[in-house]
């Protein structure tokens, strides 16, 4: 048998009893080792699942993950925010024919964090997604309402979860202030307000002048 091939014991994964993990290791890898694998269980009927290996002499592709705009975002409560995200392989040298470059690319597939935990699209009230897979990358935007955090774009390659990853991520501030409430508010407090009391009346002249007639009157008397 090749020293440079190494089968590993089946380990369980995941909370399903009946899930077995068979791992094959290929070491040194050369240009021969390219084809078709076949990953076989003795059952019957027979199952099979098969791999393909493509083995380049030019460089490895390199996985680029960007989301667009500012690191840190910021918005107002009950703002809706919106996130795009761009994953791409880069270099990896000439595909050739177009079979080949379905080989040497492998088909991204994006997923959006909230710090560690996956958004949910079922789970979460006013969130929606618009994903989009090319032959050499994939898109992905993200529509939710705007809450505090870290929002991560992680880009795999294929569906096995040990495959090549990438991911970016944003920070998202979000203001307390409610526009509406604000509003709220300032009506209540113009309804509130007293009215200015009305001016006091001005004091009434004093009675001097028959006082003054009276005195003189006697005066004479």
């Amino acid at each position: 048998m090749d020293a440079r091939v190494h089968v590993s014991a089946p380990t369980r994964t995941g909370t399903d009893a009946d899930a077995v993990t068979h791992r094959l290791t290929l070491g040194e890898v050369r240009l021969a080792d390219a084809g078709r694998y076949e990953c076989q269980l003795n059952t019957e009927p027979k199952m099979s699942l098969f791999f393909n290996l493509t083995v380049l002499e030019s460089p490895l592709p390199v996985l680029e993950v960007s989301i667009a705009g500012a690191r840190r975002r910021r918005y107002r409560r009950g703002d809706a925010a919106r996130l795009r995200c761009a994953a791409r392989w880069r270099g990896g040298g000439a595909a050739g024919a177009a079979g080949e470059e379905a080989l040497l690319y492998p088909p991204l597939q994006i997923e959006w964090y909230l710090g560690d935990t996956p958004i949910d699209l079922q789970l979460s009230g006013g969130v929606s997604l618009e994903s989009r897979v090319t032959s050499r990358g994939a898109s992905s935007e993200l529509r939710l309402p705007a809450r505090a955090g870290r929002y991560a774009c992680r880009a795999r390659a294929g569906p096995d979860p040990h495959g090549h990853t990438a991911s970016d991520a944003v920070d998202v501030d979000v203001d307390d202030d409610d526009p509406q409430m604000d509003a709220m508010q300032r009506d209540q407090s113009l309804t509130a307000r007293p009215s200015p009391a009305p001016p006091a009346p001005a004091p009434a002249p004093a009675v001097l002048a028959p006082l003054l007639l009276l005195t003189a009157w006697l005066a004479v008397w």
